[in-house]
């Protein structure tokens, strides 16, 4: 009686370590996607912030903004507040690296789309009437 519930006992055993086994390398591939993940996300990060702060330095910095199309400036502002909410949204994994990068394209975006709503409406308007 006692042999036959130590063999049953011993299959559950094997059962749950093999069980155990599975799941360990399950966790373990998920922790190296999410290393991938977090380095793709970094990676992003740094070339949205060097793709566009250079853009909108030039913009505060000459306050030149001919060149600049006024709904793509909105759409990006837009998009990155989308993105932002996204990240935030995204409990209890935060994605700082989308919230980051967004907030830095947001504050530049607006920044760039007030400088060209003045020129637009004021420097340009100024410009046109006739003296």
């Amino acid at each position: 009686k006692w042999k036959v519930k130590s063999e049953i006992l011993f299959v559950f055993l094997q059962k749950i370590n093999s069980s155990f086994q599975y799941h360990s390398l399950l966790i373990q591939d998920i922790m190296e996607q999410s290393t991938i993940f977090q380095i793709c996300g970094l990676v992003a990060s740094v070339c949205m912030i060097l793709g566009y702060l250079p853009q909108a330095i030039e913009t505060i910095r000459t306050r030149k903004t001919d060149g600049i199309a006024l709904p793509t400036f909105l759409m990006t502002g837009v998009g990155s507040i989308a993105f932002m909410i996204q990240g935030l949204l995204n409990e209890p994994n935060i994605i700082w690296s989308l919230v980051l990068t967004n907030f830095v394209t947001t504050i530049c975006s607006c920044i760039v789309f007030g400088i060209k709503i003045y020129n637009y409406y004021f420097k340009d308007s100024r410009s046109k009437q006739p003296s």
